[in-house]
């Protein structure tokens, strides 16, 4: 058999899986990430692959997973969690604070033609090992295997999408945007500020654009946070490794 032919294998129909989600009661799909790669994603209309933000010279934040996924052939995919990482796992998902929210509908919109899905996490992966170990061939493999008790697990379990050019639109297919409250402050010039209220202005130019009137926008957490670890834990990591919580919340990659 080809190595093609055993791709091919992996390449899984959209609409099983969009069936396979509505059993399992799972209506939106999930893509976190930091609030400098968010920015350029509103301000582009779509989320992109990093592949194409690499090739049209524009700015991501980089992740110590890049020379790998290079490497695996996944650089030009975009990613989607079939669970809210942040909620389901009550602490922050270190991907990124900022999280757009997508109704499971666009697996049946014709947008996209294949899936593909991992057995766990692509920076888990041996470069040097079996395909058959990264995905899953088959819905009914996924099933047996998912949301069984290990949400370690499940986490790992992201649907690729390929074959898009690079990117999908985030209208009409996203329902809501939520950026986290690390419920911090900061002081600029001897001024103190609550961050969330700075990083929300970042993206206000944008969203206010009628063209995203019908998402929802919303600050997780805003007030009040109950049976989540998130703020004492953005707290730790302001105070002890500020380089990476820079990396999460500014609005500019390098910083």
């Amino acid at each position: 058999m080809k190595e093609t032919d055993i791709e091919v294998k992996y390449d899984l129909n959209p609409t099983e899986l969009y069936n396979f989600l509505q059993k399992k009661n799972i209506k939106y799909l999930y893509h976190a990430n930091t609030v400098a790669t968010s920015l350029l994603y509103v301000e582009q209309k779509s989320l992109l692959s990093r592949q194409y933000v690499e090739d049209n010279n524009l700015y991501q934040t980089s992740q110590y997973t890049d020379a790998k996924d290079k490497i695996l052939g996944i650089y030009d995919d975009i990613f989607l969690d079939m669970v809210d990482i942040h909620s389901y796992l009550s602490r922050p998902n270190f991907y990124g604070p900022f999280l757009f929210v997508f109704d499971s509908d666009i697996l049946i919109s014709g947008l996209i033609k294949v899936v593909r899905i991992t057995k766990k996490n692509p920076s888990n992966w041996n470069p040097e090992g079996d395909i058959g170990d990264w995905y899953y061939s088959s819905i009914d493999d996924l099933e047996a295997d998912y949301m069984r008790g290990d949400k370690i697990s499940d986490v790992g379990k992201m649907i690729i999408l390929r074959d898009l050019q690079g990117k999908i639109p985030i209208v009409p297919y996203c329902s809501k945007i939520m950026l986290d409250n690390p419920n911090l402050h900061i002081s600029v010039e001897e001024k103190e500020f609550y961050l969330i209220n700075v990083i929300k202005e970042y993206f206000d130019s944008f969203v206010q654009n009628p063209y995203y009137e019908k998402i929802i926008k919303e600050v997780r957490h805003k007030d009040l946070v109950v049976g989540c670890s998130c703020w004492s834990k953005y707290e730790s990591k302001f105070k002890k490794e500020l380089k990476d919580f820079r990396r999460l919340f500014h609005k500019t990659p390098a910083s």
